[in-house]
């Protein structure tokens, strides 16, 4: 397991879901 891959994809989805929310 990667965890930098990990940690970004986490990321990733924290910046998407937060895009979402502000709309």
């Amino acid at each position: 397991m990667n965890i930098h891959e990990e940690a970004t994809s986490t990321l990733s989805s924290i910046k998407n879901n937060t895009h979402i929310l502000i709309g």
